[in-house]
Order: C-alpha cells, then structure tokens, then sequence
C-alpha cells in the first residue's frame, strides 16, 4: 500500500493537473466570451497592442520589460532610448499613482516612443492586475489606473446575471453629452460607464416581421428584457457597492421625461462608447453579434475599470439597409446624417424624424405594416426632430383614438411597429 506521502504527492500532481484543466477551459472561455480586447488589451501582440493609440498618437516604437529580481523599474527603463531626464519624470509621476518601492519580480512595462526622444504613452503593469498609465498631454502627463482583474470580475458577473453582451467605457468618452444628458449630472464621482446588451429573442423577432400579432413582440422584446436589464443592473451595483466603489443604475428608459421623450441618458451613445456597438443608420445601436435586436442598460461607477476599445467599423456599410425600406413613414432617410465627436473622433450615424417614428411605432397609422387601431392625420412641423413639440401633438391627437384603442391601451402599451431594429442583422450578411 502507498505511504502517507506518495499519497500526499500523488494528490499534489492531480491537483496540479486538474487545475491546468481548468486554467485551460477558463481561457477558452475568455476567448469566446469576451470581445476582443475589452479583458486583457495589455498582453496583446505589439502590432495590436500599437493600433490601440494609433489613432491618438504616432508611434514610433514600443519598448516593453519586466521587473526581475535583482532590478528595479528605474534600472529598466535606462536601457530604454528614453532619456534620463524623461526617466526622471515618469518615475516622478508614477510614484503619485504607484509606491515603487513595490514593485515585484514579474511586474511588467511598455514604453511608447514617439519619433525622437518623445515618450507619448508609459504603462506599468503590476502582477495582481492593476495597470498604470500615463499619456502625453503637452508638456505633461495625464495619469490613470485601472484595475483590470476587478474589470474581469465584473464582467463575469453581468454575464453570470443573464447580460448577452457587456462593455465598459471611461466616462471621458461622454464629453460629448448636452449637460441634461450627462452621467455626471447622476453620479459627480463617476469614473467608469458599464453597459449591458440584452438580446431579443430570435422567434419573437421572426414573428413581429410577419405580422400576425403584436403582444409577444410587446412583451418579449420591449417589456419584459427591460425589466431583467433593470434587475441585473441592480444586482451588479451592489456587487461593486459590496467592494465599496459608489455605483448607479439607471433604469432601461421604461421610466423617462415625458416632455422631453428621453431618459436619465443615453444608453445607446453609453453602448457605443463601451464598444459594444455603432449607431447605425436607424438612430439605433447595431451589435456585430446581433444587429439591432438588443436593449440596453447602464450602470455608473467610481472603479477603475479597464475600458473596452470602441468598435470603429461601420456595420452599415455594404448593407443594403432594409431598415429604411420596411419604414412605411419614411421616419429613416438615406441622405441624412447626425453627426458626434467621441475621443476627438467624429461619427456619423442615421437622422431619424421623431415625428414620423412616433406616429407610426406609437400606433397612429394603420396599414399593412403596422398593428395600429387608429388612423390619425400627422402634423406638418418644421422640426420633426423636435421631441417636446412632437410629444404633444402626439398626446393630442392620442384624445381622438379609436375607443378600442384606448380601452387597450388603458391597460397596457403594444409596440405598433419598430420593425426597423429588428430586421437589422448585418452580421447575417458576413456569414453568407
């Protein structure tokens, strides 16, 4: 019979081996689960790991080292072609962010060269996952941290809570916003956005573009996945809370101003920013993995979390657009565009008359294409994108509905059309 310790040593090897078995599936399942480069951007090639600022700076060269253990992060960096002056200066800063005094063995850096003897980016990256940055900004350096295996935590979490997608974007990205849409406006401290995606289902989506009845797709795919997003939101806010970073959910837009038509903010421009999608040429968010089947929602937070890369191919082009043509009042146009700056970068995406879509989604026009019970004239305005005037000429004219109408809607709210979303499926188009 084996003695105590082959026994004890026999146990340590299955030990060992069923956890490279379970190291092996976890990164698979990284692999799968995650966009590209939204966990660990950090260890991509250094040809991925350039175009990530390509578009903020030029790079010239990117000298990467690791902490050894008879070295230190000063000794490194002085068999980098930075200068000692500039060595000085990132060791200076980074000691604001970062004792170096704890460094360890295995910590690692990338030094981003600009041509000359310009540094234009500096990363430190420690052994538990927390990453240093600091960017060129004139003549000085803009320092941020990330913390990238909370980052990892967080995303598992939302996807364990029933969230298809999941991104996460620094609230810089939301410079942009008007002031009354601004995240800050909620949350002062905020440092991080993290959206999440919840997919329509497909059965559900196949019947609305048929015809035959609008309360599965009323219920399924406005309702309902609205109500879950509200609840996961809530669940991983208090999972953040739970490791003491303030956190905010803002509820899935079924709760919004009437007067204005819109929500605490804007969850679909949170979405692009977290690089989960585009705004395509419906107004709407289009996914790569679903289209524009999803709803949305977003939590605040002041955690260092790792953004995502935001998501620069238009899914729009090369698609024949079947969201302007199945518009029966010609709500989307093809000649015009929005246009928004996002990191110093303009995007264009799809100008929709809100007018037109309140009309038809909202039940006031009957016909083939919609499940509408009323027929009521639509207004001449000069600004059909102007919600406030929009809104109450909608609640006017909703006086003159048809008595079944009202009856119905006394007691719940069906979707009459949004059909554009739904037959927005680009990503169908690649697979062909």
């Amino acid at each position: 019979m084996p003695g105590k310790n082959d026994r004890h040593t026999l146990k340590s090897r299955v030990t060992s081996i069923l956890t490279g078995v379970l190291i092996f599936i976890f990164a698979g399942v990284l692999q799968k689960t995650y966009q590209s480069g939204s966990l660990l951007n950090y260890n991509l090639p250094d040809d991925q790991g350039q175009s990530q600022f390509s578009e903020k700076i030029d790079i010239a060269a990117i000298y990467s080292g690791t902490i050894t253990k008879n070295s230190s992060l000063y000794n490194e960096l002085m068999s980098s072609p930075a200068s000692r002056e500039i060595i000085a200066g990132i060791t200076s800063r980074l000691s604001r962010l970062f004792d170096l005094r704890r460094s360890r063995p295995g910590d690692s850096f990338k030094l981003f060269m600009g041509t000359g003897d310009t540094v234009l980016a500096f990363e430190y990256m420690t052994k538990d996952w927390k990453r240093y940055r600091l960017d060129r900004e004139g003549d000085d350096y803009i320092a941020t941290v990330h913390d990238i295996d909370l980052t990892r935590k967080v995303k598992e979490k939302a996807l364990s809570l029933g969230a298809h997608l999941v991104g996460v974007a620094p609230i810089e990205r939301m410079d942009g916003a008007p002031p009354e849409l601004h995240p800050r406006r909620l949350l002062p401290e905020v440092k991080s956005l993290i959206s999440m995606a919840y997919r329509i289902n497909r059965g559900v989506q196949q019947l609305h573009l048929r015809g035959p009845s609008p309360m599965p797709f009323s219920r399924f795919a406005g309702l309902e996945p609205r109500v879950r997003l509200d609840e996961m939101a809530l669940d991983l806010a208090n999972f953040l809370e739970d490791m003491n970073y303030i956190s905010l959910p803002i509820p899935s837009n079924q709760y919004y101003y009437q007067e204005k038509g819109t929500g605490e903010i804007s969850h679909k421009h949170v979405a692009m920013a977290a690089g989960i999608g585009r705004l395509g040429r419906g107004g709407f968010l289009v996914t790569p993995e679903y289209g524009g089947a999803v709803q949305l929602v977003t939590i605040l937070t002041n955690a260092p979390l790792l953004p995502d890369p935001m998501l620069h191919e238009d899914p729009c082009l090369g698609c024949p657009q079947p969201c302007v043509s199945i518009c029966p009042v010609q709500a989307i146009r093809r000649d015009r565009d929005r246009v928004m700056v996002m990191e110093g970068k303009e995007y264009r995406y799809g100008w929709l008359s809100y007018l037109r879509c309140l009309w038809g989604c909202g039940g006031m026009v009957m016909g083939d294409r919609f499940y509408a019970l009323s027929d009521l004239p639509m207004p001449k305005l000069e600004e059909e994108d102007d919600a406030e005037k929009v809104r109450v000429e909608f609640l006017l004219a909703g006086e003159k509905r048809f008595p079944w109408d009202r009856s119905y809607r006394g007691a719940f709210t069906y979707i009459a059309c949004s059909k554009c979303y739904v037959i927005c499926h680009p990503e169908r188009l690649k697979r062909k």
